[in-house]
């Protein structure tokens, strides 16, 4: 199971892995059960964990997976903190975590919510390079390349992870979905009104 498949999904709590796709809506399994489910996205918006990023600085962000990553390797210095300590805990918590994040635009609902997702993931053993490292970044860690020199000895080339860069993926079918559910259902609420 990798990050892109374990979805946030509105209005319901925990983490959900997404079995299939559909065209109006998902099938999902919670991480702590066994038995799937269908979600309709007239209803209800998938959010990836990949696709998350929390503020940092003005206008830059860090994706989520850095984040827990970090908490898994503070876990025996910094101890993750209760998801329902005090604001103060949380925000002290997470300032070690990431230090430079934007204390205007994440609020302490938020930081509550990377915790209590790190905790899930955690328990299922998911907080690990395999599951959180997007795939073209962990090829790229491990990718590397011998090269010859003039004298014909072997030289390590540096990672290509330098080299690559990172391309957001198109919006799948599921995200256009999403955002024609959010105008149907603010059109169904004018005209019933």
């Amino acid at each position: 199971m990798e990050l892109k498949d374990i979805v946030s999904i509105s209005g319901m709590g925990g983490l959900f892995e997404v079995v299939t796709k559909r065209t109006d809506g998902m099938i999902v399994r919670g991480l702590d059960e066994q038995k799937s489910q269908f979600i309709s996205s007239r209803v209800h918006i998938f959010t990836p964990l990949d696709a998350i990023t929390i503020y940092t600085g003005e206008k830059d962000t860090t994706e989520l997976y850095k984040i827990l990553l970090e908490m898994k390797k503070q876990e025996k210095g910094n101890p993750v903190a209760d998801g329902n300590a005090d604001g103060s805990i949380l925000k002290k918590y997470f300032e070690k975590v990431l230090p430079d994040y934007n204390e205007e635009k994440v609020y302490v609902s938020d930081i509550k919510k990377v915790i209590k997702w790190y905790q899930q993931l955690d328990k299922h053993k998911l907080v690990n390079d395999a599951t959180l490292l997007p795939k073209e970044k962990e090829e790229a860690k491990n990718d590397k390349a011998d090269v010859v020199d003039v004298k014909g000895e072997k030289k390590e080339t540096p990672d290509k992870a330098a080299k690559v860069k990172h391309v957001k993926p198109a919006s799948d079918r599921s995200a256009t979905n999403n955002k024609s559910a959010a105008k149907r259902t603010v059109i169904g609420a004018k005209r019933g009104g």
